[in-house]
């Protein structure tokens, strides 16, 4: 039987759960002989208009590269403070995180998507959503959560 497992796809928010996602992911890519694909999602409130269009004043380009090169930097130095591979590819894309994981892996061959989830309930999870369950509802491949 041959793997047809070639590529893991980890998002990452830099909390406690994305930490212990991506070894989980290291483990079955050392495993399986897969790559993986490490993927920070920014989200800028502003740069979706919630009111319609002739009020909304578009975030300034300038904030927008500013806050893409922190991510990069960040995302970086997340890397070499935790159990990543070395043949890890780092990824930034801009836009609602559970709409662009997905978008992101039917885009890329992803095979499996490894990330964490807070886990939270009742009131929190009802303000905020869980992007773990949006992406597990909506991901064209098997989507594992990890709690950190």
């Amino acid at each position: 039987m041959s793997n047809s497992l070639k590529r893991i796809l980890v998002p990452v928010d830099f909390h406690v759960p994305s930490r212990a996602a991506l070894a989980l992911a290291n483990d079955l890519a050392v495993a399986l002989g897969a790559s993986i694909d490490v993927l920070h999602v920014i989200d800028l409130p502003g740069a979706r208009p919630a009111v319609p269009s002739e009020f909304h004043v578009p975030v300034p380009e300038e904030y927008r590269n500013a806050i893409e090169l922190h991510a990069a930097g960040q995302l970086q130095e997340w890397l070499a403070t935790t159990s990543a591979p070395a043949r890890a590819s780092k990824h930034i894309a801009e836009g609602r995180p559970a709409s662009e994981i997905t978008r992101y892996a039917a885009n890329n061959t992803i095979d499996l998507i490894v990330m964490g989830t807070h886990g939270r309930e009742g009131v929190a999870h009802a303000f905020t959503g869980s992007v773990a369950e949006n992406v597990v509802r909506t991901a064209h491949c098997p989507v594992v959560t990890v709690r950190g």
